[in-house]
Protein backbone atom coordinates (compact mmCIF):
# COMPACT_ATOMS: atom_id res chain seq x y z
CA UNK A 1 0.00 0.00 0.00
CA UNK A 2 0.96 3.39 -0.94
CA UNK A 3 0.72 5.81 2.23
CA UNK A 4 1.19 9.94 2.32
CA UNK A 5 1.46 11.00 5.54
CA UNK A 6 1.10 14.86 6.15
CA UNK A 7 2.66 16.41 9.42
CA UNK A 8 3.55 19.40 10.91
CA UNK A 9 6.77 17.64 12.53
CA UNK A 10 9.30 15.13 12.28
CA UNK A 11 11.76 14.06 15.01
CA UNK A 12 14.98 15.38 13.30
CA UNK A 13 13.49 18.97 13.80
CA UNK A 14 10.50 19.66 15.78
CA UNK A 15 10.61 17.27 19.29
CA UNK A 16 6.88 16.64 19.22
CA UNK A 17 4.69 13.51 20.29
CA UNK A 18 3.28 13.78 16.70
CA UNK A 19 6.69 13.68 15.25
CA UNK A 20 7.71 10.52 16.74
CA UNK A 21 4.18 8.69 15.78
CA UNK A 22 5.19 9.22 12.15
CA UNK A 23 8.88 8.84 12.34
CA UNK A 24 7.43 5.00 13.65
CA UNK A 25 4.78 4.76 11.58
CA UNK A 26 6.16 5.36 8.53
CA UNK A 27 9.24 3.15 9.08
CA UNK A 28 7.21 0.61 10.09
CA UNK A 29 5.26 0.48 6.90
CA UNK A 30 8.14 0.84 5.05
CA UNK A 31 10.06 -2.29 6.27
CA UNK A 32 6.81 -4.08 5.65
CA UNK A 33 7.39 -3.72 2.33
CA UNK A 34 4.71 -1.17 1.52
CA UNK A 35 5.74 2.86 0.88
CA UNK A 36 5.29 5.69 2.62
CA UNK A 37 5.82 9.19 1.96
CA UNK A 38 5.87 12.10 4.30
CA UNK A 39 5.31 15.85 3.61
CA UNK A 40 6.40 17.88 6.66
CA UNK A 41 7.21 21.39 7.74
CA UNK A 42 10.97 22.08 7.18
CA UNK A 43 13.38 24.92 8.13
CA UNK A 44 14.58 24.29 4.44
CA UNK A 45 13.08 22.84 1.47
CA UNK A 46 14.39 18.67 1.15
CA UNK A 47 13.54 15.27 -0.15
CA UNK A 48 14.92 12.47 1.53
CA UNK A 49 14.95 8.55 1.69
CA UNK A 50 15.91 8.30 5.62
CA UNK A 51 14.74 4.77 5.24
CA UNK A 52 13.75 1.72 3.02
CA UNK A 53 9.82 2.12 2.04
CA UNK A 54 10.19 5.98 3.27
CA UNK A 55 10.89 9.23 1.52
CA UNK A 56 10.33 12.66 3.18
CA UNK A 57 9.38 15.60 1.37
CA UNK A 58 10.02 19.06 3.39
CA UNK A 59 9.29 22.29 2.67
CA UNK A 60 10.07 25.70 4.08
CA UNK A 61 7.55 27.52 5.07
CA UNK A 62 7.23 31.66 3.66
CA UNK A 63 6.64 33.57 6.30
CA UNK A 64 10.67 34.37 6.40
CA UNK A 65 10.05 36.47 3.30
CA UNK A 66 7.16 38.84 4.66
CA UNK A 67 9.83 41.48 4.23
CA UNK A 68 10.49 41.93 1.37
CA UNK A 69 8.09 43.53 -1.61
CA UNK A 70 7.61 44.29 -5.51
CA UNK A 71 4.44 42.54 -5.89
CA UNK A 72 1.81 43.78 -7.41
CA UNK A 73 -0.83 41.53 -5.74
CA UNK A 74 -1.24 40.15 -2.55
CA UNK A 75 -1.07 36.73 -3.99
CA UNK A 76 1.68 37.06 -6.15
CA UNK A 77 4.09 38.07 -2.87
CA UNK A 78 6.54 35.85 -2.08
CA UNK A 79 5.28 35.61 1.58
CA UNK A 80 1.99 34.08 0.15
CA UNK A 81 -0.36 33.36 1.74
CA UNK A 82 1.67 34.20 5.38
CA UNK A 83 0.79 38.00 4.06
CA UNK A 84 -3.02 37.31 4.12
CA UNK A 85 -3.45 34.99 7.11
CA UNK A 86 -2.03 34.43 10.44
CA UNK A 87 0.23 31.65 10.51
CA UNK A 88 -1.88 28.35 11.30
CA UNK A 89 -3.68 29.04 8.75
CA UNK A 90 -1.22 29.97 6.26
CA UNK A 91 0.75 26.55 6.99
CA UNK A 92 -2.10 24.81 6.36
CA UNK A 93 -2.69 26.61 3.15
CA UNK A 94 0.47 26.23 2.15
CA UNK A 95 0.37 22.31 2.99
CA UNK A 96 -2.38 22.06 0.45
CA UNK A 97 -0.52 23.39 -2.24
CA UNK A 98 2.38 21.42 -1.50
CA UNK A 99 0.75 18.31 -2.06
CA UNK A 100 -1.04 18.84 -4.64
CA UNK A 101 2.44 20.09 -5.93
CA UNK A 102 3.31 16.73 -5.59
CA UNK A 103 0.44 14.75 -7.35
CA UNK A 104 0.95 17.08 -9.99
CA UNK A 105 4.56 16.61 -10.01
CA UNK A 106 4.49 12.75 -11.01
CA UNK A 107 4.61 10.96 -8.13
CA UNK A 108 2.87 7.81 -7.83
CA UNK A 109 -0.43 8.41 -6.36
CA UNK A 110 -1.02 7.51 -2.69
CA UNK A 111 -4.08 4.79 -2.22
CA UNK A 112 -4.64 6.83 1.17
CA UNK A 113 -3.51 10.60 2.56
CA UNK A 114 -3.35 10.96 6.47
CA UNK A 115 -3.56 14.37 7.99
CA UNK A 116 -3.11 15.06 11.58
CA UNK A 117 -5.92 17.21 13.40
CA UNK A 118 -3.89 19.80 15.02
CA UNK A 119 -3.80 22.95 13.66
CA UNK A 120 -6.03 22.13 10.86
CA UNK A 121 -3.30 21.12 8.64
CA UNK A 122 -5.67 19.30 6.39
CA UNK A 123 -8.03 22.02 6.24
CA UNK A 124 -7.86 23.77 2.47
CA UNK A 125 -6.96 20.14 1.27
CA UNK A 126 -10.61 18.43 2.75
CA UNK A 127 -11.87 22.19 1.37
CA UNK A 128 -10.49 21.46 -2.29
CA UNK A 129 -11.62 18.07 -1.98
CA UNK A 130 -14.88 18.46 -1.44
CA UNK A 131 -15.42 21.88 -3.23
CA UNK A 132 -13.30 20.78 -6.65
CA UNK A 133 -12.97 17.65 -9.27
CA UNK A 134 -9.29 16.71 -9.15
CA UNK A 135 -6.81 14.57 -8.12
CA UNK A 136 -8.08 13.78 -5.07
CA UNK A 137 -11.46 12.88 -6.14
CA UNK A 138 -10.77 9.19 -5.66
CA UNK A 139 -8.52 9.28 -2.50
CA UNK A 140 -9.45 9.04 1.09
CA UNK A 141 -8.32 11.13 3.44
CA UNK A 142 -8.01 10.18 6.68
CA UNK A 143 -7.59 12.49 10.23
CA UNK A 144 -5.51 10.76 12.70
CA UNK A 145 -6.04 12.99 16.27
CA UNK A 146 -3.25 13.63 18.61
CA UNK A 147 -4.34 16.80 20.28
CA UNK A 148 -6.49 19.44 18.89
CA UNK A 149 -6.17 23.38 19.96
CA UNK A 150 -9.69 23.43 20.68
CA UNK A 151 -9.38 21.15 23.04
CA UNK A 152 -5.90 22.17 24.65
CA UNK A 153 -6.56 25.71 24.69
CA UNK A 154 -9.46 24.98 27.20
CA UNK A 155 -7.17 22.99 29.28
CA UNK A 156 -4.47 25.21 29.35
CA UNK A 157 -7.21 28.11 30.69
CA UNK A 158 -6.15 30.12 27.36
CA UNK A 159 -8.73 32.43 26.28
CA UNK A 160 -10.38 30.60 23.59
CA UNK A 161 -12.31 33.00 21.22
CA UNK A 162 -9.60 34.98 21.00
CA UNK A 163 -8.97 35.41 16.92
CA UNK A 164 -7.00 33.81 15.43
CA UNK A 165 -7.01 30.89 18.04
CA UNK A 166 -11.03 30.54 17.76
CA UNK A 167 -10.67 30.61 14.40
CA UNK A 168 -8.41 27.75 13.99
CA UNK A 169 -9.93 25.87 16.01
CA UNK A 170 -13.33 25.90 14.28
CA UNK A 171 -10.92 24.84 11.46
CA UNK A 172 -10.12 21.67 13.38
CA UNK A 173 -13.37 20.73 14.19
CA UNK A 174 -14.01 21.29 10.08
CA UNK A 175 -11.11 18.74 9.67
CA UNK A 176 -12.41 16.16 11.42
CA UNK A 177 -16.40 16.67 10.67
CA UNK A 178 -14.89 16.36 6.62
CA UNK A 179 -13.06 13.76 6.39
CA UNK A 180 -13.99 10.66 4.87
CA UNK A 181 -12.08 8.72 8.37
CA UNK A 182 -11.26 9.47 11.61
CA UNK A 183 -8.68 8.27 14.12
CA UNK A 184 -7.66 8.17 17.42
CA UNK A 185 -5.08 6.88 19.70
CA UNK A 186 -6.90 6.09 22.54
CA UNK A 187 -10.54 5.98 24.26
CA UNK A 188 -10.15 8.91 26.28
CA UNK A 189 -9.08 11.34 23.01
CA UNK A 190 -12.01 9.17 21.00
CA UNK A 191 -14.77 10.07 23.92
CA UNK A 192 -13.36 13.94 24.68
CA UNK A 193 -13.69 14.72 21.03
CA UNK A 194 -17.25 13.05 20.41
CA UNK A 195 -18.14 14.95 23.51
CA UNK A 196 -17.37 18.37 21.29
CA UNK A 197 -18.67 17.28 18.02
CA UNK A 198 -21.71 14.82 18.66
CA UNK A 199 -21.50 11.03 19.24
CA UNK A 200 -22.42 10.37 15.66
CA UNK A 201 -19.05 11.61 14.79
CA UNK A 202 -17.36 7.56 13.91
CA UNK A 203 -13.76 7.74 15.74
CA UNK A 204 -11.70 4.27 14.99
CA UNK A 205 -9.37 3.99 17.54
CA UNK A 206 -6.01 2.17 17.31
CA UNK A 207 -2.83 2.90 19.46
CA UNK A 208 0.25 4.25 18.41
CA UNK A 209 3.21 1.68 16.87
CA UNK A 210 6.50 2.02 18.69
CA UNK A 211 9.17 0.41 17.80
CA UNK A 212 11.80 -0.70 20.74
CA UNK A 213 13.45 -3.28 22.16
CA UNK A 214 10.83 -5.06 24.43
CA UNK A 215 13.07 -7.32 25.37
CA UNK A 216 15.22 -5.81 26.98
CA UNK A 217 16.13 -6.45 30.98
CA UNK A 218 14.20 -4.05 33.71
CA UNK A 219 16.31 -2.28 35.72
CA UNK A 220 15.18 -0.98 38.86
CA UNK A 221 16.67 2.47 38.83
CA UNK A 222 18.17 4.69 41.44
CA UNK A 223 15.54 4.71 45.07
CA UNK A 224 13.81 8.13 45.33
CA UNK A 225 14.75 9.39 41.91
CA UNK A 226 11.39 10.58 40.27
CA UNK A 227 11.13 11.90 36.46
CA UNK A 228 8.73 14.02 34.74
CA UNK A 229 9.37 14.05 31.25
CA UNK A 230 7.33 17.10 28.72
CA UNK A 231 6.73 20.39 28.45
CA UNK A 232 6.09 22.83 31.70
CA UNK A 233 2.27 23.13 30.71
CA UNK A 234 -0.34 23.57 32.54
CA UNK A 235 -2.61 20.31 31.43
CA UNK A 236 0.53 18.31 31.90
CA UNK A 237 -0.58 18.74 35.24
CA UNK A 238 2.72 20.49 36.60
CA UNK A 239 1.78 22.79 38.77
CA UNK A 240 -0.38 20.26 40.57
CA UNK A 241 2.99 17.55 40.86
CA UNK A 242 4.83 20.02 42.52
CA UNK A 243 2.71 21.16 44.58
CA UNK A 244 1.76 17.60 45.82
CA UNK A 245 5.65 16.96 46.33
CA UNK A 246 6.55 19.69 47.99
CA UNK A 247 4.12 18.43 51.04
CA UNK A 248 5.63 15.54 51.08
CA UNK A 249 9.18 17.11 51.37
CA UNK A 250 7.46 19.16 54.16
CA UNK A 251 6.75 15.94 56.20
CA UNK A 252 10.37 14.86 55.75
CA UNK A 253 10.06 12.45 53.41
CA UNK A 254 13.64 12.18 51.01
CA UNK A 255 13.59 11.98 47.67
CA UNK A 256 14.45 13.87 44.46
CA UNK A 257 12.20 15.19 41.37
CA UNK A 258 13.90 15.86 37.92
CA UNK A 259 11.62 17.50 35.52
CA UNK A 260 12.74 17.68 31.62
CA UNK A 261 11.35 19.63 29.16
CA UNK A 262 10.55 23.65 27.13
CA UNK A 263 8.61 25.62 29.59
CA UNK A 264 5.44 27.52 28.09
CA UNK A 265 3.17 30.09 28.92
CA UNK A 266 0.57 30.71 31.05
CA UNK A 267 -1.87 32.96 29.86
CA UNK A 268 -3.87 33.82 33.60
CA UNK A 269 -0.63 34.96 35.19
CA UNK A 270 1.44 36.55 32.01
CA UNK A 271 4.47 34.21 33.26
CA UNK A 272 5.56 31.05 32.08
CA UNK A 273 4.90 27.93 34.25
CA UNK A 274 8.69 27.65 34.69
CA UNK A 275 8.95 30.86 35.99
CA UNK A 276 5.83 30.17 38.40
CA UNK A 277 7.50 27.05 39.70
CA UNK A 278 10.87 28.49 40.57
CA UNK A 279 8.90 31.43 41.98
CA UNK A 280 6.74 29.19 44.92
CA UNK A 281 9.21 26.25 44.91
CA UNK A 282 12.63 27.95 45.15
CA UNK A 283 13.47 26.57 48.41
CA UNK A 284 13.33 23.15 46.84
CA UNK A 285 15.58 23.98 44.20
CA UNK A 286 17.81 25.22 46.13
CA UNK A 287 18.24 22.38 48.53
CA UNK A 288 18.74 20.01 45.42
CA UNK A 289 14.80 18.01 45.55
CA UNK A 290 13.10 19.79 42.77
CA UNK A 291 15.61 19.88 39.46
CA UNK A 292 14.51 21.80 36.23
CA UNK A 293 16.42 20.67 34.26
CA UNK A 294 15.32 22.36 31.02
CA UNK A 295 15.41 20.29 27.36
CA UNK A 296 17.90 17.81 27.24
CA UNK A 297 18.88 16.22 23.85
CA UNK A 298 16.73 12.74 23.50
CA UNK A 299 19.82 10.36 24.35
CA UNK A 300 20.18 12.26 27.51
CA UNK A 301 16.06 11.58 28.33
CA UNK A 302 16.77 7.74 27.65
CA UNK A 303 19.67 8.17 30.42
CA UNK A 304 17.51 10.08 33.19
CA UNK A 305 14.77 7.86 32.93
CA UNK A 306 16.91 4.04 33.10
CA UNK A 307 18.28 6.35 36.15
CA UNK A 308 14.75 6.81 37.77
CA UNK A 309 12.79 4.87 39.82
CA UNK A 310 9.31 5.94 38.66
CA UNK A 311 8.41 7.85 35.63
CA UNK A 312 5.52 10.27 35.95
CA UNK A 313 3.25 11.47 33.84
CA UNK A 314 0.33 13.36 35.83
CA UNK A 315 -1.56 15.02 32.88
CA UNK A 316 -4.90 16.80 33.53
CA UNK A 317 -6.26 16.22 29.66
CA UNK A 318 -3.65 13.59 27.31
CA UNK A 319 -3.82 11.75 24.37
CA UNK A 320 -1.25 8.49 23.82
CA UNK A 321 1.58 10.27 25.31
CA UNK A 322 5.05 8.72 24.07
CA UNK A 323 6.40 9.66 27.15
CA UNK A 324 4.41 7.01 28.86
CA UNK A 325 4.99 4.28 26.10
CA UNK A 326 8.87 4.90 26.15
CA UNK A 327 8.82 4.36 29.85
CA UNK A 328 6.89 0.88 29.87
CA UNK A 329 8.70 -0.33 27.02
CA UNK A 330 11.99 0.14 28.82
CA UNK A 331 10.38 -1.83 31.82
CA UNK A 332 10.58 1.52 34.09
CA UNK A 333 7.55 2.08 36.52
CA UNK A 334 4.59 4.79 35.48
CA UNK A 335 3.05 6.17 37.87
CA UNK A 336 -0.01 7.99 35.57
CA UNK A 337 -2.89 9.80 35.66
CA UNK A 338 -6.16 8.93 34.70
CA UNK A 339 -7.10 11.78 32.62
CA UNK A 340 -5.40 9.84 29.04
CA UNK A 341 -4.54 7.23 27.19
CA UNK A 342 -1.51 6.75 29.88
CA UNK A 343 -4.59 5.03 32.05
CA UNK A 344 -5.45 2.57 29.01
CA UNK A 345 -1.78 1.70 28.80
CA UNK A 346 -1.52 0.80 32.16
CA UNK A 347 -4.87 -0.81 32.59
CA UNK A 348 -4.20 -2.39 35.91
CA UNK A 349 -3.53 -0.49 39.13
CA UNK A 350 -0.45 -2.11 40.88
CA UNK A 351 0.56 -4.77 38.29
CA UNK A 352 1.72 -2.78 34.91
CA UNK A 353 2.18 0.53 36.83
CA UNK A 354 -0.15 3.29 38.97
CA UNK A 355 -2.66 5.13 38.00
CA UNK A 356 -4.39 8.28 40.23
CA UNK A 357 -7.05 10.30 39.56
CA UNK A 358 -7.74 13.69 39.59
CA UNK A 359 -11.01 13.75 40.41
CA UNK A 360 -10.43 12.38 43.68
CA UNK A 361 -8.67 14.52 46.17
CA UNK A 362 -5.32 13.54 47.74
CA UNK A 363 -4.98 10.33 45.30
CA UNK A 364 -1.83 11.53 43.64
CA UNK A 365 -0.51 11.67 47.26
CA UNK A 366 -1.62 8.18 48.23
CA UNK A 367 -0.17 7.09 45.02
CA UNK A 368 3.45 8.90 45.43
CA UNK A 369 3.82 7.25 48.97
CA UNK A 370 3.26 3.87 47.31
CA UNK A 371 5.63 4.29 44.66
CA UNK A 372 8.41 5.25 46.70
CA UNK A 373 8.12 2.35 49.18
CA UNK A 374 8.83 -0.10 46.63
CA UNK A 375 11.64 -2.21 46.75
CA UNK A 376 14.16 -2.61 43.64
CA UNK A 377 12.47 -6.41 42.92
CA UNK A 378 8.90 -5.06 43.23
CA UNK A 379 10.11 -2.25 40.69
CA UNK A 380 11.86 -4.89 37.77
CA UNK A 381 9.04 -6.93 38.33
CA UNK A 382 6.52 -4.38 37.61
CA UNK A 383 8.74 -2.92 34.90
CA UNK A 384 8.70 -6.49 33.40
CA UNK A 385 5.01 -6.74 33.34
CA UNK A 386 4.73 -3.36 31.98
CA UNK A 387 7.11 -4.24 28.65
CA UNK A 388 4.77 -7.11 28.40
CA UNK A 389 1.82 -4.43 28.68
CA UNK A 390 2.54 -2.01 26.24
CA UNK A 391 4.38 -4.42 23.42
CA UNK A 392 0.88 -5.46 23.55
CA UNK A 393 -0.58 -2.14 22.65
CA UNK A 394 2.21 -0.58 20.56
CA UNK A 395 4.43 -3.68 18.99
CA UNK A 396 4.50 -2.59 15.44
CA UNK A 397 3.72 -6.25 14.41
CA UNK A 398 0.60 -5.84 15.89
CA UNK A 399 -0.35 -2.25 15.00
CA UNK A 400 -0.09 -2.47 11.66
CA UNK A 401 -2.45 -5.43 10.34
CA UNK A 402 -5.19 -2.59 12.24
CA UNK A 403 -4.08 0.33 10.16
CA UNK A 404 -3.89 -1.50 6.88
CA UNK A 405 -7.33 -3.69 7.42
CA UNK A 406 -8.66 -0.17 8.43
CA UNK A 407 -6.86 1.70 5.77
CA UNK A 408 -8.37 -0.89 3.56
CA UNK A 409 -12.16 -0.42 5.25
CA UNK A 410 -12.13 3.40 4.26
CA UNK A 411 -11.02 2.86 0.58
CA UNK A 412 -13.85 0.22 0.32
CA UNK A 413 -16.54 2.52 1.50
CA UNK A 414 -15.09 5.94 0.15
CA UNK A 415 -17.46 7.40 -2.09
CA UNK A 416 -17.91 11.64 -2.85
CA UNK A 417 -20.08 13.34 -0.57
CA UNK A 418 -23.31 14.11 -0.74
CA UNK A 419 -23.58 17.15 2.05
CA UNK A 420 -21.05 19.54 2.88
CA UNK A 421 -20.24 18.95 6.78
CA UNK A 422 -20.75 21.45 9.09
CA UNK A 423 -18.90 21.82 12.42
CA UNK A 424 -21.52 21.77 15.01
CA UNK A 425 -23.86 18.68 13.92
CA UNK A 426 -27.67 19.36 14.81
CA UNK A 427 -28.12 17.33 17.56
CA UNK A 428 -25.88 19.69 19.41
CA UNK A 429 -27.29 23.22 18.09
CA UNK A 430 -29.79 24.76 20.80
CA UNK A 431 -32.44 24.88 20.27
CA UNK A 432 -34.23 28.53 19.55
CA UNK A 433 -35.38 30.56 22.51
CA UNK A 434 -39.39 30.16 22.95
CA UNK A 435 -40.77 33.23 21.57
CA UNK A 436 -42.00 35.86 24.72
CA UNK A 437 -45.64 37.20 24.66
CA UNK A 438 -45.97 40.88 24.61
CA UNK A 439 -43.08 43.31 24.23
CA UNK A 440 -39.53 42.77 24.09
CA UNK A 441 -38.25 45.30 26.19
CA UNK A 442 -39.87 47.50 29.26
CA UNK A 443 -38.93 51.52 28.84
CA UNK A 444 -37.13 53.48 31.32
CA UNK A 445 -35.03 50.64 32.26
CA UNK A 446 -30.91 50.85 32.92
CA UNK A 447 -29.10 47.80 32.57
CA UNK A 448 -25.77 47.18 34.51
CA UNK A 449 -22.74 45.01 33.90
CA UNK A 450 -20.58 44.10 36.80
CA UNK A 451 -17.54 42.81 35.16
CA UNK A 452 -15.53 40.77 38.05
CA UNK A 453 -12.40 38.42 38.02
CA UNK A 454 -11.34 36.58 41.22
CA UNK A 455 -13.68 39.03 43.03
CA UNK A 456 -16.43 36.45 43.55
CA UNK A 457 -17.07 37.32 47.18
CA UNK A 458 -17.92 40.72 46.22
CA UNK A 459 -20.66 39.99 43.56
CA UNK A 460 -23.88 39.75 46.44
CA UNK A 461 -22.68 42.90 48.04
CA UNK A 462 -22.43 44.26 44.59
CA UNK A 463 -25.92 43.38 43.63
CA UNK A 464 -27.34 44.50 46.51
CA UNK A 465 -25.66 47.96 46.26
CA UNK A 466 -26.96 48.15 42.45
CA UNK A 467 -30.57 47.65 43.77
CA UNK A 468 -30.81 49.19 46.83
CA UNK A 469 -29.52 52.41 44.58
CA UNK A 470 -32.60 52.35 42.15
Amino acid sequence: MRVWIVTSELPHEHAGGIGRYVDNFARTLGAAGHEALVLYRSATDTDDRPAPGVRTVGFATRDARLAEGGAARPDEHPAFPYNLLSFGPALAYQTGAELFRLLESGAERPDIIEVQDYAALGYFLLQRKLTESGPLDDIPIVVHMHSAQFDLMQVNQWPRYRFPEYWLGQMEKFCLRAADAVLSPSEFLRSEVQRSLGRDLEISVIPYPFIADYEREPEPGQTGELLYVGRLEYRKGVMGLVQTCARLWDEGLDFRLTMLGGDTDFAPRCKTIGTLLRERYARWIECGRLNLAGTVPFDEVAMHMRRAAVTLVPSLWENFPNTSIEAMAAGRVALVSAQGGQAEMVAEDGRNGFIFDWNTPGDLERQLRRVLTLTPDERVAIGRRAQERIRSLCDPQRVLPRRLEHYEKVRARHLPRLLFPTTTPADLLPPPPPAEPGPQEEPDLLSVVIPFYNLGAYVDETLASVLNSA
